[in-house]
């Protein structure tokens, strides 16, 4: 008796099959990746809920100033912030502390002040990220900044205004606005901060986005602790450019009655590390490149 082929594959169905095996792993990779990447997005989101709610209440126990966390401010110095400056003092607002308009050292005081863990300043995105690890016998009390650049992956508003930007309408307590940008995912500190304009292709707009999340946007939490997505470094109470130091917002038919409008050209140059230009501008430290020299 003949044998049966009805169960046997021809050559063509073999590698249909193969190619629909082939199809399935590349659709399927990819997804994977979506779903991982989105779960990040979700967990930085919620790390920056959480260092906001820490800088709330510390606001809350400033009870006669109600301000967000900020060490040793010297007005005349303010167009030169600093970052990282002595982790190992033990006391951030003596001379023997942080150096004078220190914006991580003012992040720091959420550390040590509120119930928070050092693990929530990473962003899962960040592949330089480390966790800063406290030495037997010390705290976190120990110390008054960040050991490394690496053990932050955020940036924050830029809390040393100039006398001109406090004139302006700057502050830094319960009072801000509440769709004032008071952090965000790193700032790249790409050159490009200087040149992109909110009317440049979304190609260059992702230059100026955050590296955490591949520069395809940036989580940014706001004064009233609500976290948004951003697919443009373009947010805040005025949409200006929350990277760039004096970066003017756009100017649009949609654009608040209500504000100033903006200045064309800037009062002073772009750049990318400053002090905050007026009462809106929102300036985000530290850079990528761990550095706040004036740029």
């Amino acid at each position: 008796m003949a044998e049966s082929n009805s169960h046997k594959f021809t050559m063509v169905q073999l590698f249909v099959v193969l190619g629909m095996i082939v199809f399935a792993v590349l659709w399927l990779v990819p997804a994977g990746g979506r779903s991982i990447e989105g779960s990040n997005r979700i967990k930085c989101a919620s790390n920056l809920r959480q260092i906001g709610l820490a800088m709330k209440m510390y606001a809350n126990g400033e009870t006669r100033t109600n301000s967000y966390p900020r060490t040793r401010y010297s007005q005349s110095d303010a167009d030169h912030p600093k970052v990282f400056t002595k982790p190992n003092a033990t006391n951030p607002f003596t001379d023997d502390g942080p150096e004078p308009n220190d914006v991580t050292a003012a992040l720091f005081l959420t550390l040590r002040t509120q119930e928070i863990t050092t693990d929530v300043y990473l962003c899962p995105d960040d592949q330089k990220a480390e966790r800063m690890l406290i030495p037997n016998g010390k705290d976190i009390r120990s110390f008054s900044n960040f050991l490394s650049p690496k053990n932050l992956s955020y940036s924050m508003q830029n809390p040393y205004p100039t006398e001109a930007a406090e004139k302006a309408g700057f502050i830094w307590s319960d009072s801000m606005n509440a769709d004032f940008a008071i952090m965000a995912d790193k700032n790249p500190g790409a050159a490009e901060l200087k040149t992109v304009t909110f009317a440049n292709a979304g190609a260059d707009q992702r230059t100026i986005n955050s590296p955490n999340h591949e520069l395809d946007g940036q989580n940014v939490l706001y004064a009233d602790g609500h976290v948004d997505w951003s697919a443009s470094a373009w947010a805040g109470v005025v949409q200006d450019n929350i990277y760039g130091h004096n970066a003017p917002r756009p100017f649009t038919a949609k654009s608040p009655t209500t504000l100033p409008e903006p200045t064309s050209p800037p009062t002073t140059p772009i750049g990318i590390v400053g002090p905050p230009a007026d009462g809106n501008d929102s300036v985000m430290l530290p850079v990528a490149s761990d550095s706040a020299a004036p740029q």
